[in-house]
């Protein structure tokens, strides 16, 4: 290498920004003229120089060769990676270049080549070896997606996908899917445009009902409740709960007083995050006509508990042991609309739901419920999705039967998903050259998926042993069991 060209073997500091280029002809042969990289080898490369088509002031080409007609091809390949990837600096650019190179069908002068020389002998001769637009435009590390300001706190994709929200409709994750998304290569982190499933997994799974998911408990008849220690029949106050239930805040209704364990077979709102809780219900009637208002606190780790919805339901007894009810709810609530796990965002909703049970006999009824939920507009995250104007429906009509072998439900539901609205994310869309990842906000819009969920839910009871076993049909292949779930729960 003359002195020009290996200028940073003496000045070490050029080495990162510097490439020095031998030229080969187009078969891949060492040109005679060619200079060996040698003590240049670090930074050196080889590309066609023999018989090229050179340009022409007049508009015409002539053949060339010399490392002037190598070079520009190195100088074209960098422009064209500088123009795919604006946020590396120099020194990544010029990495890329000499990590793209290969000696694969090259041959020195002294015939050497991969079969019969060493790679030491290979480095003298061509350096890195013979430039590869297309390797060094591709990846050579993983899909790493941001999460933050830089791309420390990014998910490494070939480690584990991220996965969309549960409440999310089926159509809507397609959609997702189906985008593009950009990533980053965890080499250098270049910027790649990516289809969303490389990005996403979808969470479209179906969730078992059972009798033993909420527990409630009628005041005014419950011996547990009723008497003191020395025996004596309480008289409950007008003012005390009637009712109390316990379990999941994303399986109790506005009802729960009229639904009992009927209100475990109806589908819970997935997207909202569960949190154990503890619902207090009131109940006043003037004849055949009830109300039932009621708070749900919320059983906290932390010493003070905290109010998660209020509301009230409204009964009618009617002929031939028809009942109906209807039901409202103000809810605070922690959304499950993360793309991480223990991402959540806190915002509200309002249910409505009216139903009616039909006793058939004294141990059989068919029952139906219809809910609406209103979504409170929420802001997009990084690592949480925004909605807007979003709303979520969901049905259920069921048949029970209750006898000295346990209880028996069967039914057919639309799941409690999202229906209408849109919601966003803030996706990446690059990155500066200091490393900070820019951002923008996508919206992907929201439709109802018409899929129907059958199930069924028995439970045995005996002493204190209940044991429960629900079954439902997977939603998206009729015809196949979506999930399964026991509960065995017995006091000690």
């Amino acid at each position: 290498m003359d002195y020009v060209g290996g200028l940073p073997y003496q000045i070490t500091e050029l080495a990162n920004e510097w490439l020095v280029v031998g030229a080969v002809s187009t078969s891949g042969v060492e040109a005679s003229f060619n200079n060996r990289c040698g003590v240049a080898k670090a930074f050196c490369v080889v590309a066609p120089g023999v018989s090229i088509n050179a340009a022409q002031a007049n508009g015409t080409y002539t053949l060339m060769s010399g490392t002037s007609m190598a070079t520009p091809h190195v100088s074209g390949l960098v422009a064209a990676l500088m123009e795919k990837f604006p946020s590396l600096t120099a020194a990544q650019i010029v990495t890329r270049v000499k990590s793209g190179a290969s000696y694969n069908g090259l041959t020195g002068r002294g015939g050497e080549t991969t079969a019969n020389s060493t790679t030491a002998q290979l480095q003298a001769i061509f350096g890195h070896g013979l430039i590869n637009a297309t390797a060094s435009a591709a990846t050579f590390g993983n899909y790493i997606y941001a999460n933050g300001s830089n791309l420390n706190n990014g998910r490494d994709l070939s480690i584990s996908k991220l996965s969309l929200p549960a409440g999310l409709p089926a159509s809507t994750q397609n959609q997702i899917l189906g985008s593009k998304f950009i990533v980053f290569d965890s080499f250098d982190g270049a910027r790649f445009s990516v289809a969303g499933k490389e990005v996403f997994n979808a969470s479209l799974s179906s969730i078992a009902r059972t009798y033993g998911t909420t527990k409630t408990v009628d005041t005014h008849s419950s011996p547990d409740l009723s008497f003191t220690p020395d025996g004596q029949k309480m008289i409950p106050s007008k003012w005390a709960p009637r009712f109390v239930t316990t379990g999941n805040s994303n399986e109790m209704t506005a009802a729960d007083g009229f639904w009992g364990k009927s209100a475990s077979m109806f589908s819970s709102q997935s997207f909202v995050k569960g949190q154990s809780s503890t619902n207090f219900v009131w109940d006043q009637t003037y004849g055949d006509f009830g109300i039932q208002p009621f708070i749900q606190i919320q059983d906290e780790k932390a010493s003070s508990q905290s109010i998660g919805s209020y509301g009230a339901s409204f009964h009618l007894n009617l002929s031939d042991g028809l009942k109906v009810v209807s039901g409202y709810k103000i809810s605070n609530n922690l959304f499950n609309n993360g793309i991480l796990s223990d991402a959540a965002s806190a915002g509200s909703s309002k249910d409505f739901e009216v139903g009616f049970t039909q006793e058939i006999s004294p141990t059989e009824k068919i029952f139906f419920r219809l809910s609406n939920t209103q979504i409170g507009d929420l802001a997009a995250s990084d690592k949480t999705f925004g909605f807007k104007g979003a709303k979520a429906d969901s049905w259920t009509v069921g048949y029970e039967i209750q006898s000295t072998l346990g209880g028996f439900t069967f039914g057919v539901s639309n799941p409690n998903q999202l229906s209408s609205g849109t919601v966003s994310l803030i996706t990446p869309t690059g990155r500066t050259r200091s490393g900070d990842v820019l951002y923008k906000e996508t919206e992907f819009a929201v439709s109802r998926d018409d899929r129907l969920e059958r199930f069924i839910a028995y439970q045995y009871e005996k002493d204190k042993l209940a044991i429960s076993f629900g079954v439902v049909e997977d939603r998206y292949n009729y015809g196949k069991i979506g999930a399964a779930k026991l509960d065995i729960s017995m006091p000690f």
